[in-house]
């Protein structure tokens, strides 16, 4: 009698184990969970997030030089070309200079045809993202602006392709960075799926064993009780201080509280929390103004009224 009952407990822990296989699949015994954790890919996209924007603000040019980091693009080719030359007749004196011809009879045309060449090169070269048909429509319509006859000329020339240019580059940083953030947000629904599902199959998985183990009680079978996954988050940055949008970087604006004077920089998004390389703005400077009373109402969905701001959560 006792064999008989140990041979019919292990024919009952055999077929459940085929049911169990049979149901869940045999690839999913171990309840194994996503390849990577939502919070992982949080991180991931944060991290490919910063390197996208430290190209993007690494490829804008500023006018002046004040405050921009070593190694940044910043200045007026104009300025570093004729720098050293007297301020009247700046175009002639290096043109002789290049040309060797004599500065007191003025630039010839051949001279001044080949200073031109050699500048339009050498703006075309720094600002790659300049939009050359905007540029020209300009210059078609303000006929004489853009002779590149005269440091005006030329000056008026190459912040056009800076204005341009920065713009450009803007347009292809939201563009890159809104695909990023619909392609994390699609990976981590995913991996939030691929969780809840893992953790139905081991629910699943522990009802069985539960089973076999109640049915196997003479010999020795235990259950065993799934862990909880952890769960955690990704924290800001700290801020920092300002009066004005042009004490911070690009892409971030001074944040300040009504009728304050100073506050603190945080980073610009659009009504989805995806950031953008906003330019500062000019009512940045002097007292601040309130943008929100109330988080329902004055705020886009997702965000909440902090001191008078509209903050993502």
């Amino acid at each position: 009698m006792i064999r008989l009952a140990s041979d019919t407990a292990f024919a009952l822990l055999g077929m459940l184990r085929k049911i169990v296989a049979g149901w869940v699949g045999a690839s999913v015994l171990c309840a194994c969970g996503p390849a990577r954790s939502p919070q992982e890919i949080q991180v991931s996209y944060e991290l490919r997030l910063q390197r996208l924007t430290d190209s993007a603000t690494g490829a804008l040019v500023r006018v002046s030089c004040a405050n921009v980091a070593p190694g940044r693009p910043c200045g007026l080719l104009v300025d570093e070309l004729l720098e050293g030359f007297p301020v009247e007749g700046k175009l002639v004196e290096y043109a002789s200079k290049v040309c060797d011809e004599d500065a007191a009879e003025g630039m010839s045309a051949m001279c001044l045809d080949r200073f031109r060449v050699y500048f339009r090169t050498a703006v075309a070269r720094r600002y790659p993202r300049a939009d050359r048909k905007v540029i020209e429509t300009y210059c078609e319509v303000n006929d004489g602006d853009c002779d590149l006859g005269s440091v005006a000329s030329l000056r008026l020339w190459e912040l056009l392709h800076l204005q341009s240019h920065n713009k450009g580059v803007a347009a292809r940083y939201e563009v890159a960075a809104e695909a990023m953030a619909d392609r994390n947000r699609r990976e981590v629904e995913e991996a939030q799926a691929e969780e809840e599902a893992a953790q139905s199959r081991r629910h699943a998985l522990g009802a069985a064993l539960e089973g076999m183990s109640a049915a196997g009680q003479g010999l020795g079978g235990a259950s065993r009780t799934p862990a909880a996954l952890p769960s955690g988050g990704v924290t800001g940055a700290a801020s920092v201080g300002c009066t004005s949008d042009y004490q911070c970087s690009f892409g971030f604006y001074c944040v300040k509280e009504q009728f304050a004077s100073s506050g603190a920089c945080a980073r610009a998004v659009n009504d989805l929390g995806t950031p953008t390389l906003a330019p500062p703005r000019l009512q940045s400077v002097g007292p601040g103004q309130a943008e929100c009373v109330f988080t329902v109402g004055d705020c886009p969905i997702g965000f909440e009224c902090v001191k008078n701001h509209c903050m993502k959560q």
